[in-house]
């Protein structure tokens, strides 16, 4: 079997971020895991909270983050929050008048403007907090009771992480360039906790994009992840409607020999259009040897992506154009054995709850189904 190689061996120049070595992470494998987490972090803040996200209800769970958030403003921590101006959207006029009135920060990213039509495709997809410069949350939540069990419907199968180290800091990086690219005036505010001690052993890479770069560093890493792998490549992914050059890599591991699986929603979605637009390519993809399964308990969130016998890479980017080309993502590439181990246990019991797609079983869908991915095809590059 081939010896894998190490991120530093596979990255392109153009993307290549720096090592950070020390860092530890803790993954939390669904909502009710993931909301304990982030508030007793917040709980447990004495100076600085820095969060951001691109989904923000008004429902219970965002109502409860929100009093948690104002909490510790109240107490005298600093609390800057950033919205997406458009998946945000919907945060209750209440919630953002808490914050402010507690003394937080509230900004929006990219407000809705009829003078800036094209900011409707360029979104803020991170999902950030960042607590006293210590330690920094990032996955695939968003602040919806969506993603908690006990509502009579499916909880979203979801997964975040939390990271210490050296890695906190591109973190802290992360959520400041969103701030001034969403047009908010930088604050003034000290360094905290920017010593970033080691805390472990694992090495992580931050790789950050955004659609005004000329290079498209997400792109760019799953291909380069892609093109170096050797024996095995699983990803979990919520929207799999990738890009020409991403499929052909896809298409060129799974022929060589690489071990490749795609695990992605079911029946349980919201967003129909992108699983349609994204039908294009999986017969050439089964016939390439590539395995897709659909999860069944609910809609599946997750975005994870392991490769070879260490590589591991959490974030906030799925397998989409949207990731790809058009949002501000943030992933984390973690070079580490034991967690990779803990993924694959993770993946392949998300791939027993899932139904595999053979090529027999694709082949039959209705015609139906066949006009209406023809359809959705051109509307592919937004989803």
């Amino acid at each position: 079997m081939p010896t894998s190689s190490t991120v530093d061996d596979i990255l392109s120049d153009d993307i290549r971020p720096s090592l950070r070595a020390g860092n530890s992470t803790q993954p939390f494998c669904d909502g009710d895991e993931i909301f304990a987490a982030l508030h007793d972090a917040i709980r447990k803040a004495q100076h600085r909270i820095l969060f951001l996200t691109y989904i923000f209800e008004d429902d219970q769970e965002a109502h409860k983050f929100s009093a948690l958030l104002a909490e510790r403003a109240r107490a005298g921590v600093d609390v800057y929050v950033l919205l997406d101006g458009f998946g945000a959207k919907a945060i209750s006029r209440r919630d953002r008048r808490t914050l402010r009135k507690a003394g937080a920060v509230v900004k929006w990213f990219r407000p809705l403007e009829w003078s800036h039509p094209l900011n409707l495709f360029r979104r803020l997809h991170r999902k950030l907090m960042v607590v006293d410069g210590e330690v920094g949350f990032t996955g695939g939540i968003g602040i919806s009771t969506e993603w908690l069990d006990g509502r009579g419907t499916p909880p979203w199968r979801d997964m975040q992480f939390a990271l210490r180290g050296p890695i906190v800091g591109d973190l802290i990086d992360g959520f400041w360039e969103s701030w001034r690219t969403g047009g908010n005036k930088m604050p003034n505010v000290p360094k905290i906790g920017d010593d970033y001690a080691a805390v472990g052993d694992q090495k992580m890479y931050c790789v950050r994009s955004r659609p005004e770069l000329r290079v498209r560093p997400v792109e760019k890493l799953f291909r380069d992840l892609l093109m170096a792998a050797k024996n095995n490549v699983t990803i979990g992914t919520a929207y799999f409607n990738p890009t020409d050059s991403v499929v052909d890599q896809l298409r060129k591991a799974a022929k060589r020999g690489v071990d490749l699986k795609i695990i992605m929603p079911g029946r349980h979605v919201d967003n129909k259009v992108s699983q349609w637009a994204g039908s294009w390519c999986i017969e050439d993809l089964l016939k390439a040897g590539v395995r897709f399964f659909r999860y069944d308990p609910g809609m599946y969130h997750v975005k994870l992506m392991r490769v070879d016998q260490a590589i591991t890479v959490i974030g906030s980017a799925n397998l989409n154009h949207r990731s790809f080309l058009q949002d501000q993502e943030l992933c984390i590439v973690v070079e580490d054995e034991s967690l990779a181990a803990d993924m694959d246990a993770v993946l392949a019991d998300d791939q027993e709850n899932a139904t595999e797609i053979t090529l027999e079983l694709w082949q039959r869908r209705p015609f139906r189904r066949r006009l209406i991915e023809k359809l959705a095809y051109p509307f592919r590059a937004h989803g």
